[in-house]
């Protein structure tokens, strides 16, 4: 059972719940990492339905496509996956591109959107105008979420977002996960977490265990390299 309560707020219990009683569709922002793993798992034993969407840092990268798989088929459903708003942003600020490169993405003028304008993309392709988004922000994951759960709540009728496992510690998290039979994605073994862009703390694993992955990310970020020069050459210089 969850741990943590703030006076006034539902419970994780009463958030899915109520979203099971409502009986509509969800579109549940799945990143593979557990958290958002767990949301499903939960969504999915209330019989709920869930369009999962999924956000590539960087598209095409093949052990990302592979762990999707895995989901789709342990869950039977379809999951959406779109490059993420980060991944245009990053190109849009021109990160580790060549100069050749730079006057043609300034001149494309990629839009980036909000995240409120990404949602009502998803929401207008994939679903209703008043469809619930879901994520796998936790209050006991950093001080910075409880601060905001503190402020705005789990629900934010505005956006027609919630939190539905705002509640929950780590180790519930992981029990969940371990009941279910399922295996956490393979970012856990090389990064701890799910891959969240393109550092030297991403990189670097993802060039020892992924090669052609980390060629693919050369495609887009030629300059990337120069992380890996810069953390491994320049820090180990005297």
């Amino acid at each position: 059972m969850p741990v943590i309560s703030l006076p006034g707020y539902p419970t994780s219990t009463q958030l899915l719940d109520g979203l099971a009683e409502a009986g509509k569709p969800v579109i549940l922002n799945f990143s593979r990492g557990k958290d958002s793993l767990a949301v499903w798992l939960e969504l999915a034993a209330r019989g709920i339905e869930v369009i999962p969407i999924h956000k590539s840092i960087v598209p095409g990268l093949k052990f990302i496509r592979a762990d999707l798989d895995r989901y789709e088929q342990y869950f039977g459903t379809r999951i959406i996956d779109l490059p993420a708003d980060s991944f245009w942003r990053m190109l849009s600020n021109l990160v580790f591109q060549p100069p050749e490169r730079c006057a043609i993405i300034e001149a494309a003028e990629l839009w980036v959107p909000t995240r409120e304008e990404w949602d009502e993309l998803m929401r207008e392709a994939f679903a209703a105008p008043d469809t619930w988004i879901l994520d796998g922000v936790r209050a006991a994951d950093s001080a910075t979420r409880m601060l905001a759960i503190k402020r705005w709540g789990a629900v934010k009728h505005r956006t027609r977002r919630q939190s539905p496992l705002w509640d929950w510690e780590t180790r519930e998290v992981w029990a969940r996960i371990k009941n279910s039979g399922l295996e956490p994605s393979p970012d856990y073994r090389m990064f701890k977490r799910s891959i969240d862009g393109i550092r030297y703390d991403y990189l670097g694993p993802l060039r020892t265990h992924y090669p052609d992955d980390y060629q693919t990310i050369l495609k887009w970020f030629p300059l990337a390299d120069l992380e890996i020069f810069r953390a491994e050459v320049m820090h180990a210089a005297p």
